[in-house]
């Protein structure tokens, strides 16, 4: 009986431990009154803002994935967040909040469940601005020192450039965020959310606010429409590929003549960084406060044991009840106490040569590329989602895509794969848009838009472990007119394309910066045979018919990365390859992987509806240079702008045989 009632107070004990922190980061969470999300944006995948990063209180989170979330941070390096002041800061308790009942959820664009991508994080250290004031909400920024490292290979977490410098009114930006999605709202939105918004000058943002210190920038509508709001506290304000400003406060969200305000990243740039130089990367601390259940159930049984025992030695020495319960509960305490320090000060080394502390060198994506020039992409396409588009063009990229005909476009059918359900089904052709015409993706002067009347591809369902079949045709409901001066289709390559021939790849994914580019960006790749990237590269026997590789084997150096899938390859001005896989972006040994457009050619014409002669049709560049569907004999000719215009398929029929037999053999 006694061992019993024991028991029970014991049990009674854990569950207020694990409840306490629920209850008082609810009551917190409350009545915090300032935790500015995105009013007026648009969904986006997590490839668009690779940086974003949900704060959470672990406690919370720990009851319903996705409820703790607070507020919004931005990853600054391979171990650091940057996030508001006033997110840690316990209003109710008048104290900020200690390390470890913080959690950093990243790679994932969606709030309440997890993927194949998501990386999470506890708090290690924390680390406020000093001079940090809860009322006037002046140095509102703090840094998030996490437990653990972003792998290189990470896809979807990439860290986002400090900004050093004054950037002029009017400058475009972007507020990314999970807070609600209009004024009034007590829900998070589901999904992360992007607004563009410009920078608003210190003179209009008077109007409503008054004067305000330099270490604070507004941004947004003076006509209201667009703001961050609930929410998204913490969060960035990325402008010109960098990290601007974190969301503070602002009266209330999208109001007229009330742009947020945000913490200016410009003004802090050397503490920032005088505070990272002061961390040490190689080392681990878990300073996680909950206990996970397994951990609960564990330290129970082991509290049980022990007060069994306890209870018959001290049955023959204590014969009070009171005393016997308060020596037993005393050494419950003192076990609890002992189990959260050793949960505090569990350490171990990380391997340094996986870290990079210094900002500038974190992995990103197309890798080491140049600005493309119209002429030279005159094909190129960018694929977007109707919805994000309507509401501000350039915003709906995810795919790019080559027109090869004036009515129809070639891309890879992975990029109509429903990332939502993940199973390889496809989303609704009517849901996308076709965008040429432009290198800035945010500029819509020249451009024209298509729908996709039909889309045709091999497969039903997509392989997302073969990625075979990674071709897809689109039909557009209207053709691009003759002589149009920015869009011109591109002529395809018919015959095998010889090894260490130099090819172009182009599109706006991921550069190394680790921003989805703004501007087309172009890179030069070697042609690899597929002999060798089978035998000699990393990728081996996933190299199946229909695929092509190119890059750089010994150094990776350059690539095509996230954004990019579905663009072009191009060799000799004629469409080889279609971007579709590789593992990681860049990387030694681990070429990219390009669907062959020779190898489906055929198919290709048959669904143009079209005879499979091989004559050129393709058009000429400034320069005099032409592409044409190679003739019979290996050459083909394009209409050039100057006289002596002429396209070469290849040097010699006889180079392009031999590797074409090669191939056909392995089939």
């Amino acid at each position: 009986m006694r061992v019993s009632l024991i028991i029970w107070l014991v049990a009674a004990m854990l569950l207020q431990q694990q409840q306490l922190p629920v209850t008082a980061a609810a009551t917190a969470v409350e009545q915090e009154q300032i935790e500015p999300k995105i009013v007026g944006g648009t969904s986006i995948s997590i490839t668009q803002a690779p940086y974003q990063v949900s704060v959470r209180l672990t406690s919370r989170d720990r009851k319903s994935y996705g409820s703790g979330h607070i507020c919004g941070g931005v990853v600054i390096s391979q171990r650091l967040v940057a996030t508001a002041a006033h997110c840690v800061y316990n209003n109710d308790k008048k104290q900020y909040r200690r390390a470890g009942e913080f959690m950093l959820v990243m790679g994932n664009a969606y709030l309440l469940r997890k993927n194949e991508n998501t990386l999470q994080y506890y708090v290690q250290e924390l680390i406020v601005h000093p001079n940090y004031n809860q009322v006037s909400l002046v140095n509102d920024i703090a840094l998030m020192f996490f437990n653990g490292y972003i792998p290189w290979e990470a896809p979807t977490v990439k860290a986002l450039n400090l900004n050093d410098r004054s950037l002029p009114a009017g400058t475009n930006c972007a507020v990314t965020g999970w807070g609600v999605v209009f004024s009034g709202a007590t829900i998070s939105s589901p999904t992360l959310q992007l607004g563009r918004v410009p920078l608003v000058s210190y003179e209009q943002c008077f109007i409503g606010y008054g004067n305000l210190p330099r270490s604070q920038v507004c941004a947004g509508f003076m006509k209201g429409g667009v703001d961050a709001c609930q929410g998204d506290s913490g969060g960035p304000l990325q402008c010109e590929n960098q990290l601007v400003g974190i969301v503070s406060y602002g009266e209330g969200c999208a109001k007229r003549n009330y742009p947020g305000v945000y913490t200016n990243v410009s003004f802090y740039h050397d503490w920032i960084v005088q505070m990272n130089s002061t961390l040490n990367y190689t080392i681990y601390k878990n300073s996680a406060k909950s206990f996970g259940a397994s951990s609960v159930w564990s330290l129970l049984l082991s509290v049980v044991a022990l007060l069994v025992l306890a209870n018959c030695f001290y049955a023959q020495v204590v014969n009070n009840m009171a005393t016997k319960l308060f020596v037993l509960l005393a050494a419950l305490a003192l076990m609890l106490a002992t189990a959260t320090t050793a949960a505090d000060s569990r350490r171990r080394d990380l391997d340094s040569t996986q870290i990079r502390p210094r900002f500038n060198l974190d992995p990103g994506r197309i890798i080491n590329g140049t600005y493309a020039t119209q002429e030279a992409t005159r094909h190129q396409v960018s694929l977007r989602r109707k919805l994000n588009d309507g509401y501000f063009f350039g915003t709906g990229h995810f795919c790019g895509g080559s027109l090869i005909r004036p009515n129809a476009v070639l891309t890879a059918a992975h990029c109509f794969m429903d990332q939502y359900f993940n199973n390889g089904t496809f989303i609704d052709k009517d849901t996308v848009i076709v965008v040429m015409g432009t290198l800035d993706r945010f500029e819509q002067a020249n451009t024209l838009t298509f729908e996709v009347e039909q889309l045709i591809m091999q497969l039903e369902v997509f392989n997302k472990t073969t990625y075979d079949k990674d071709i897809a045709l689109l039909i557009l409901n209207g053709s691009v007119p003759m002589n149009h001066p920015t869009i011109r289709p591109i002529a395809l390559n018919a015959l095998t394309v010889p090894a260490e021939t130099v090819c172009q790849v182009t599109g706006w994914g991921v550069t190394e910066e680790g921003y989805v580019s703004d501007v087309l960006m172009t890179v030069d790749v070697p042609m690899i045979s597929n002999e060798e990237c089978i035998n000699d590269s990393d990728l081996g026997a996933l190299i199946r018919p229909g695929m092509v590789c190119a890059g750089y084997m010994e150094q990776g150096e350059r690539d095509a990365c996230n954004g990019d899938s579905g663009g072009p390859l191009v060799c000799h001005s004629q469409l080889a390859g279609i971007v579709s896989w590789g593992i990681g972006c860049a990387q030694p040994n681990l070429p990219g992987v390009y669907t062959e457009v020779s190898y489906y050619y055929d198919w290709i014409l048959e669904q143009l509806g079209e005879e499979h002669h091989h004559s050129g049709d393709g058009d000429g560049d400034d320069d005099g240079s032409g592409s044409g569907d190679g003739d019979d004999d290996g050459s083909g000719s394009g209409d050039g702008d100057d006289d002596d215009g002429v396209a070469m398929v290849s040097v010699t029929s006889l180079s392009i045989l031999v590797p074409a037999l090669l191939a056909l053999s392995r089939l």
